[in-house]
């Protein structure tokens, strides 16, 4: 779970930002918009019903690149990714380093997958007081 959404929740903004007419084509043969992502400025409808994807969705995005990446990478994949961005901030958040035969995960990178595993209210109750 990234972003405290829900798997649906992430696939439908990817919709939306990837293939809007593919997600406007499932709305109307009745996949429900899930409300949150429209409570939460994900995303909008505009004045001609359109959905919107808003900076925040595509915030939530980006993260679930960083994600998906640094899970390859914790995973054994060597080859250079070609995910540039997500790529870039992980190397400058230090959850990754540079090596000659692509990246590796730092124990930085490892605590960061660690803690996105723990559901949001499990790593609540986890926290130092």
């Amino acid at each position: 779970m990234v972003g405290g959404l829900e798997d649906n929740e992430l696939r439908i903004l990817a919709l939306l930002k990837n293939a809007p007419n593919v997600l406007q084509d499932k709305l109307k043969c009745g996949l429900q918009l899930p409300r949150r992502l429209l409570e939460f400025s994900l995303m909008r409808r505009d004045e001609r019903g359109e959905l919107a994807l808003l900076p925040a969705g595509e915030r939530i995005l980006f993260q679930l690149r960083c994600v998906d990446t640094l899970h390859a990478c914790a995973a054994g994949a060597t080859g250079h990714n070609d995910d540039a961005d997500a790529i870039a901030w992980l190397l400058a958040s230090r959850f990754l380093t540079a090596h000659e035969a692509g990246y590796r995960i730092t124990s930085r990178g490892q605590e960061w997958l660690a803690a996105i595993a723990v559901p949001p209210l499990e790593r609540d109750r986890t926290r130092d007081c």
